[in-house]
């Protein structure tokens, strides 16, 4: 249990292994990407561009060690007030109704309403991994408003990487768990993947040629960048009603 000064030591050394993890990430994801999109976009000489290129990596190492070792150390806090109020004593509780019924409500947030013993129970025993699964909705919701709440152009670029990512593995999950319409055969991925890109690219091609301002700048430019090419058009595309 997490009362052993060993126990702690572990869940610490966790936080710092999530500090250290994702720092190391960040440098190794965004210096490449950095670099290239810079060198070849950017205008400017090369020292500025290296210093984009710094403060790009910087940003993006800093930010996901930052919330890798917030989460850590929320799902330690999380395990640990879980089990202090599970352990509450009758007569304490007897004594002191009024912070009774409190940490039964606290309890409740953070652990759900009392069910008998699950595997997930086990990993309160754990170091770094939740006690319960919305121990770990809670640790990212706290460490994503905190972190990656602050609007910059590298904390849109993730929230908004993984978006999509989370819809398509809520889909399969879906699937896996036999919920209509998605465990359909009609719904299978050899069937669903050229009906994704034919919407996907329709609305994008649709929001392009009509209204390109409100898409991404970097979606923007890239668009250009491949169906602006080459002179300049005498004529512009307008929407008949």
């Amino acid at each position: 249990m997490l009362t052993y000064s060993h126990d702690i030591l572990l869940e610490l050394q966790s936080i710092v292994n999530g500090l250290l993890g994702g720092g190391r990430y960040g440098v190794k994801i965004r210096l490449p990407h950095a670099f290239v999109m810079t060198i070849l976009f950017r205008k400017g000489s090369l020292s500025e561009k290296i210093k984009i290129v710094l403060r790009a990596v910087f940003e993006h190492s800093q930010n996901l060690a930052c919330f890798a070792a917030t989460y850590k150390a929320i799902l330690f806090l999380l395990k640990w007030l879980s089990l202090k109020l599970r352990h509450l004593k009758s007569d304490d509780a007897q004594r002191h109704v009024l912070i009774n019924v409190v940490c039964r409500i606290i309890l409740f947030v953070i652990d759900g309403p009392s069910r008998p013993k699950t595997i997930n129970d086990a990993n309160h025993q754990v170091p770094g991994f939740p006690g319960k699964t919305q121990h770990a909705a809670i640790a990212g919701a706290i460490g994503g408003y905190l972190i990656w709440g602050r609007y910059s152009s590298i904390n849109n670029q993730i929230v908004l990487y993984l978006i999509p990512r989370i819809i398509e593995a809520m889909i399969l999950l879906a699937r896996e768990k036999k919920i209509s319409p998605f465990h359909w055969s009609l719904f299978n991925f050899e069937n669903v993947y050229p009906m994704k890109a034919s919407i996907v690219w329709a609305i994008v091609m649709v929001l392009f040629e009509s209204n390109p301002h409100v898409l991404h700048p970097s979606l923007e430019q890239s668009m250009n960048e491949i169906y602006r090419y080459g002179p300049k058009m005498t004529t512009s595309y307008t929407t008949r009603t």
